[in-house]
């Protein structure tokens, strides 16, 4: 997940990319590891000498999960860190299972994560501890999309209808 300097600020995650027009990106953070049923974040400056760090995880092949990556990969590719790997976008499976809800993670995590504190209002006071639950939150949101998708026999269609067709996959 990225922060930019309006993307915080932002009510809907899928609408943001069409608005904001910067490509400034503030901080980077990723969930990290799974402790209990909880995931850890970690977020850094998008600036030296986590630069590389950054370019070299999503260099990397495996999985990579984001919240509206239309919003997100074309920032990470023009900043010089491309994302290698299958993605797979939180935002659009959940649009998938829920088409009528808004799909911003703020409002879509404690719908499918039962129990989730509110993190949205750390924003502005503390930024890196919010963009760091922003990347552990996501990363329990797309497990447990993945898993509901495939409950509900709809995992073949984010797969053929959402993501290789946004991906080119």
């Amino acid at each position: 997940d990225i922060e930019t300097p309006t993307k915080a600020q932002a009510e809907d995650d899928e609408t943001v990319g069409y608005t904001d027009q910067t490509y400034q990106i503030l901080r980077v953070s990723f969930g990290w590891r799974r402790v209990g049923g909880l995931a850890e974040g970690v977020s850094v400056p998008f600036a030296m000498p986590y630069v590389p760090l950054v370019q070299r995880l999503l260099a990397s092949p495996g999985t990579k999960g984001v919240w509206n990556g239309n919003y997100d990969n074309p920032r990470l590719k023009a900043a010089d860190c491309p994302i290698a790997g299958k993605i797979l976008d939180g935002m659009w499976q959940f649009h998938v299972l829920e088409s009528d809800q808004e799909k911003a993670l703020h409002h879509a995590a404690p719908m499918i994560l039962p129990g989730v504190a509110r993190w949205k209002h750390e924003a502005g006071a503390h930024p890196g501890h919010y963009s760091a639950l922003d990347g552990a939150i996501e990363w329990l949101a797309i497990e447990e999309l993945q898993r509901l998708l495939k409950a509900r026999h709809l995992d073949r269609v984010y797969e053929t209808q959402v993501r290789q067709l946004d991906q080119g996959a």
